[in-house]
């Protein structure tokens, strides 16, 4: 299993998380295209802290250290978007049927890579398309986005489409988690910006790639 190193906290005023989906394409004499798929998706993320000073410059310095050093992974969530859009926090939302939600349901069906149902949600829970949530298997974190929108049922329960596919591995009782869902990205060493010495509060930026399954 690899080893988890843990992001030191930070504040990050920019960020994107990019879906790519590697093809490759061929033009006919005809001048149809035909394309095909040669990969899986992954996901390609871009983070910008806020200004750092020179304490926190260090612990961040000693954190690409450490994920550098035999190809190490971490926890990557999508700052901008740490819970679905309808909501700011969970608190003194209940599961339906009572009981507060801790933020994760149960994935309790699988219909395809793409689409899941999940029950234990607070009645009628709505989800945007947009909206992101993680698979937890307890051994692995996966990171997806909901490709359509979502109100539950009365009873807790959800049907959720996303991208991208999940593992094949992944089987009912998994945790589906909604507040600060998480994937395993690696750290792009070379696009690591912001850490050159200074006396001066420095913001930090870098790239990471989702971990292959």
């Amino acid at each position: 299993m690899a080893e988890i190193i843990q992001m030191p906290a930070a504040r990050f005023p920019a960020s994107s998380f990019t879906l790519v989906h590697p093809s490759s394409q061929n033009r006919l004499r005809s001048g149809a295209v035909l394309g095909s798929r040669i990969a899986p998706s992954f996901w390609q993320a871009s983070l910008t802290t806020a200004l750092l000073n020179r304490t926190t410059q260090g612990q961040w310095q000693s954190f690409f250290d450490q994920v550098g050093h035999g190809n190490a992974i971490t926890y990557l969530h999508d700052p901008a978007r740490k819970f679905p859009v309808s909501f700011s926090s969970f608190v003194g939302v209940n599961v339906a049927g009572g009981g507060a939600f801790d933020g994760a349901g149960n994935l309790f069906a699988i219909t395809d890579l793409v689409t899941i149902d999940v029950n234990q949600l607070p009645s009628f829970f709505v989800l945007k398309q947009g909206d992101y949530f993680g698979i937890d298997t307890g051994t692995r974190k996966s990171l997806h986005r909901i490709t359509s929108d979502v109100v539950g049922s009365a009873g807790g329960e959800a049907s959720i489409e996303f991208l991208p596919p999940m593992s094949l591995s992944v089987e009912t009782g998994a945790s589906i988690v909604f507040e600060k869902p998480e994937g395993e990205f690696v750290i792009d060493q070379s696009s690591i910006k912001g850490l050159e010495s200074s006396i001066d509060e420095n913001r930090v930026s870098f790239s990471a790639t989702s971990r292959a399954e």
